[in-house]
């Protein structure tokens, strides 16, 4: 409720005849009011302006009502005016045809009739329009008066109450809104009984000018018939009379004529047939044209028809009968695209054949240029005498060439206009065909097709039993199989020994294959023609059967046929292709067969399939067809008891193979799974089953519930998915054994050269080139083949639900949240799978198919493979996000925040990601650098967005944060260049012949296979130490992983060359001198003489002085 206002401001008090000339005065009023608060004026001029509105659009609607109440009275004058129109209409005039008429003219006439005949299809068109409007009005209006008559009410009701609200201004502005808004609705009241009214008037004009402007265009489609007969017989007649003329030439110059004049008379007539052929083909093109016109104008209205009636009733079981009868009746938009790119080559070619044409036409131009040129061509020459004969001979057939080829010409030009105009034809019915084919394929699964199971399904099903028994069906088959034989006994006769003689040939197949594969799984072979042999056995060997049961339909399905017989050749044609699929599977995991031998599945996986793919064959099979026959030629009821019953029962047997694959545990594929532990098969075993069993237990719940139509289809996709996934694993298990076959190959090469390579001699030879890894080589081409089979996967899913996944567009009505629906959520779940999908496959694939072969190292393919993974992960995150609704423009502000937000709190992850970014665009290091991080030396492996991965000697991985590679200190050994210099120092024993030490040095230098010659060695003499004569010998190497090796074999050599030249490695020695006096000279004489020593007197001491210590020999202290 509005607060009052102190303004006391008198208001114009409309009532409920107010005009909108005196709402408008009032709205004046009001703005101009200056003593209104102006919250409360705007308040007040909104309700004013709604009811100015209101009132507006009540004179709308009573002009309207005058509108309809005058058609209404004028409708009997307008029928009685149409029905004597269509009384006086007659049949159509015979067309006037002049047999000397040429053909020029007749296609004039043949275009203005077109013109006249469009004009009348239009009309027709038109007319049918105005009856089909007629007819949804008078459904759509009972429901606009229902809402008119509530809005109404709650209109009044309104009024009412609002009486004394607010304050004057704003009560009297919301009193004169509603009174205006009863007003509207009034007149839309009276507006639709009015035109309800001229509805039932109208109802017979309507249905009496339909016919007239139908019978108008059937007229005129007569005359255009007419014309486009007589022009296409005239054309016949004229290139046939053209082609006689020719022909008699041809003949009369291959008789009396020179070979010259003969050779264009023989062309001439080529020409004549080309035009005669081109006649042909632009009857054919024309007759193609008029019965795509005649569909057109049918398709356009059946889709409307259906959009408004699912619009109108919604999906109705009915709705559903007649999208489906339209589904099969509507041609495939994939076949009218492969027509549609014929007749565009066929411009093409037309177009290249007038052009070539034109020039040859050209060339005959100057007659007396041509003939020249062709008497030039002869020789030896005519002679004198005959020239000027054969010259006239040769004017006369060339200008009849000119002829011939003028007339040519014109028939290609029509042939161009007519395949364009075709093009066009075909191009409209594709676009309705399409849209057509889009919208049943949006709605026609959400409708129920049959009611749901009952238990009166089960004696409806034992009563549709009967549906294989009707009209004698099985003795009509043997009397057909009898009346075969002895009608064609020879045929019957060839067919039984050719299926025989396939079977003995199936036979020898199937022992060429068990000991192809013995062979295998005994050999260590290099080659993958035994696998590529071993595939087309078992694709010979699995025809066997689904020939014979092709043969089978063939016959049943024949002219004569029954509809019993019919149906299960329908039926038996279904099931071929899956029982060629079954059996090829089942002979691929045979013993001996491709899977154990060849791909090397484990024997007791392989058994288990054999047993569920006898079961498929025993049980499934016999199943589908029962259900597919039913389907084909039995009724409603049948289709919905026995037909949904087996249905249930195949898939059932589905859902325990189902089981006994992917079960978690023990299930079949549990073998597959714990090859890889820890990966995502292993992780998501439980999900697979889940799914697997769901998706089936829904296929079960659909048909039970009545949508047995949607079941089949989606059914249908389920087992083409299954079986594509199985290809692809043999695909798949193809390929690695063809990598694996050929790593085999290279490993035993390289180990035959490492066994035929002399061992290294003379020097400064650089070291040899390094072997292919083979590791590396195997998970590169692993993870290759992976990416190959992910995007044949995600290929062969889009083609087998290709047909599927356009009825998810009615998910759009289900709202999620604000204006996200349910198939947005689906739409983005989506993009995130298939860019996890993408960014784990995508990069590797650009390194092996490209990168490789480009001239780059590995740090910077890593870089680009790493950049092109993030950018994969930026676009699936906006498509993701766009589906839901969430754009840039809107989230831009809040991501601006949060990055504030997060750059304070997270500021260390973000400055490793960034500095992540930096090293991989700056590459200070790359993938395989060999660095130094404070104490710890070893090999870069791996740089990611937070850090990077170092691997020590010792193979102790180190992690290091991306910044301190971009702000801290490191030494990079190979950024630049990974020559490395090793200096060894070296003493030898005074007095040795130090130019024989440099010369041993250099020679050692120079023999050993990892010093490189360039730089050269350098031994160097380097000083005198205290016992040794110092020398350095300084040598390099191309790597840092040949540091340690270097040194090693390079002292053990320095002291192999030293011990043979003779030269002393010195080492550290001390000479000590004592100083003696006489008394300790004497002393150590005595002892040398083994005489008694004498200890010395003591020397004389003053009193309170010290007693000295005592002494050595030596005098030492």
């Amino acid at each position: 409720m509005d607060s009052p206002t102190p303004s006391t401001a008198p208001a114009l008090r409309l009532g409920e005849g107010a005009t909108a000339a005196a709402v408008e005065a009032e709205i004046q009023r009001v703005t101009a009011d200056t003593d209104i608060e102006e919250s409360v004026k705007q308040r007040a001029l909104a309700l004013l302006n709604e009811a100015l509105a209101e009132l507006r659009q009540a004179e709308r609607r009573r002009a309207a009502r005058e509108e309809f109440d005058a058609a209404a009275k004028a409708a009997p004058e307008r029928l009685a005016a149409a029905q004597s129109l269509l009384d006086g209409i007659g049949a159509p005039p015979p067309l006037a045809l002049d047999g000397q008429e040429t053909l020029a003219a007749l296609e004039a006439r043949l275009a203005a009739a077109e013109e006249k005949y469009d004009t009348a299809r239009k009309e027709s068109e038109q007319a049918d329009e105005r009856v089909r409007v007629r007819i949804l009005r008078r459904l759509e209006i009972p429901k606009e008066q229902a809402d008119v008559a509530a809005r109404l009410h709650a209109v009044t009701t309104a009024l009412s109450a609002a009486i004394g609200e607010g304050t004057p201004v704003v009560s009297e502005a919301r009193r004169t809104a509603l009174h205006a808004s009863r007003a509207a609705l009034e007149a839309q009241t009276a507006a639709l009984a009015a035109e309800l009214r001229a509805l039932d008037a109208v109802d017979e004009q309507l249905a009496v000018e339909s016919e007239l402007s139908r019978l108008r265009r059937l007229a005129h489609e007569a005359q255009v018939d007419g014309l486009r007969e007589a022009a296409g017989q005239k054309r016949k007649a004229d290139a046939q009379a053209a082609r006689d003329r020719a022909a008699a030439d041809a003949a009369l110059a291959a008789a009396t004529a020179h070979p010259l004049v003969k050779r264009v008379a023989d062309e001439t007539l080529v020409l004549a047939t080309r035009r005669q052929a081109v006649a042909a083909q632009l009857e054919d093109l024309e007759r193609r044209r008029a019965a795509l016109d005649a569909r057109l104008p049918e398709l356009e209205p059946r889709l409307r028809e259906a959009q408004e009636t699912v619009k109108n009733f919604g999906l109705t079981p009915a709705i559903g009968y007649l999208l489906r009868k339209q589904q099969r009746e509507l041609d495939r938009p994939g076949a009218l695209r492969r027509t549609l790119a014929v007749t565009e080559r066929g411009i093409a070619d037309a177009h290249f054949e007038g052009a070539m044409l034109s020039d040859r036409r050209a060339a005959l131009a100057d007659m007396d240029s041509a003939v020249a040129e062709a008497m030039a061509t002869l020789s030896p020459p005519p002679s004198a005498s005959e020239v000027a004969l054969l010259e006239s001979e040769l004017r006369t057939r060339l200008t009849a060439q000119r002829e011939a080829m003028t007339e040519l010409s014109r028939q290609l030009s029509s042939l161009v206009s007519a395949k364009g105009r075709f093009y066009t034809s075909q191009t409209k019915l594709l676009v309705v065909t399409e849209r057509f084919s889009k919208f049943i394929d949006e709605h026609v699964l959400w409708v129920r097709s049959d009611p749901p199971v009952s238990f009166a399904d089960v004696p409806a099903a034992v009563q549709a039993l009967g549906f294989f028994a009707g009209a004698n069906a099985p003795q009509r088959m043997v009397q057909r199989l009898q009346t075969g034989l002895a009608t064609y006994p020879v045929e019957f006769a060839g067919v039984a020994a050719g299926v025989l003689l396939a079977g003995m040939v199936r036979w020898r197949l199937r022992r060429a294959l068990a000991q192809n594969g013995a062979a295998t799984a005994e050999s260590s072979s290099t080659s993958i023609l035994p696998t590529l042999h071993a595939l087309l056995l078992t694709a010979l060997c699995a025809a066997y059967w689904p020939i014979v049961v092709y043969i089978a339909a063939a016959w049943l399905g024949a002219a004569e046929s029954t509809n019993v017989e019919k149906s299960v050749a329908a039926a038996l044609y279904y099931t071929v292709w899956m029982l060629a699929i079954v059996e090829f599977f089942r002979l691929v995991f045979s013993r001996n067969g491709l899977g154990e031998a060849h791909f090397g599945w484990a024997r007791d996986m392989t058994a288990r399939f054999r047993t569920d793919l006898v079961l498929v064959m025993s049980t499934a099979i016999p199943l589908v067809l029962i259900s597919r026959a039913i389907g084909e030629g039995g009724s409603d009821t049948d289709r919905a008891s026995l037909g949904r019953l087996t249905f249930i029962a195949a898939v059932v047997v589905f859902a325990w193979l189902m089981h006994r694959l992917v079960r978690p545990r023990t299930g079949t594929l549990a073998v597959l799974f714990s090859l890889r532990p820890g990966g995502m098969f292993d992780r998501m075993r439980f999900l697979w089953y889940v799914a697997g069993m769901g998706s089936l237990a829904g296929l079960v719940a659909l048909a039970a519930w009545g949508y047995l139509y949607s079941a089949g289809r989606i059914a249908w996709c389920v087992q083409a998915t299954v079986w594509m996934l199985m290809f692809l694993a043999v695909a798949n298990a193809t390929l690695l054994r063809f990598m694996v076959l050929a790593h085999r190959r290279l490993a035993l090469e390289q180990a035959a050269r490492a066994a035929a390579a002399p061992p290294p001699e003379g020097t400064g030879a650089a070291p040899p080139e390094p072997e292919a890894d083979l590791s590396q080589i195997s998970h590169q081409t692993q993870r290759l083949v992976r990416s190959i089979g992910a995007f044949a996967m995600l290929g062969g899913l889009w083609m087998i639900w290709d047909n599927v996944l356009p009825a998810l567009e009615m998910l759009r009505s289900v709202a999620v949240w604000g204006r996200t629906t349910l198939a947005d959520l689906l739409l983005s779940l989506a993009a995130a799978l298939l860019t996890l999908i993408a960014a784990k496959n995508i990069p590797g694939m650009i390194e092996m198919l490209v990168l490789r072969h480009l001239p780059f190292d590995q740090g910077v393919r890593y870089a680009y493979t790493t950049i092109s993974r993030y950018l994969i992960v930026v676009f699936g995150i906006v498509t993701a996000f766009n589906f839901l609704g969430v754009e840039w423009g809107s989230v831009q502000w809040l991501v601006a925040a949060m990055t504030v937000g997060l750059g304070f709190g997270l500021q260390e992850i973000f400055a490793n990601f960034v500095s992540g970014i930096i090293v991989l665009f700056e590459r200070p290091i790359r993938i395989g650098d060999i660095v130094t991080v404070g104490d710890t030396t070893g090999v870069v492996t791996q740089i990611r967005t937070r850090a990077t991965t170092i691997r020590d000697w010792e193979r102790k991985e180190l992690i290091v944060p991306n910044r301190e590679l971009v702000t801290g200190r490191i030494v990079n050994w190979t950024l630049n260049d990974s020559v490395i210099r090793i200096t060894i120092p070296l003493g030898v024993a005074y007095g040795s012949d130090t130019r024989r030490v440099r010369s041993a040095l250099l020679r050692v230098a120079r023999e050993n296979p990892r010093v490189l010659a360039d730089p050269e060695p350098g031994a160097v003499f380097v000083g005198f130490g205290d016992s040794t004569l110092n020398f350095e010998l300084r040598v390099f190497v191309g790597s840092p992983e040949d540091l340690v090796p270097a040194r090693n074999l390079l002292n053990t050599a320095i002291d192999d060359t030293l011990r043979e030249e003779g030269i002393e490695i010195a080492f550290p020695q001390r000479d000590v001198n004592v100083r003696v006096d006489a008394q300790a000279a004497a002393a150590l004489a005595a002892i040398a003489t083994h005489q008694p020593v004498e200890p010395p007197a003591p020397p004389a001491r003053a009193s309170g002085a010290a007693r000295p210590a005592p002494t050595t020999p030596g005098g030492v202290r």
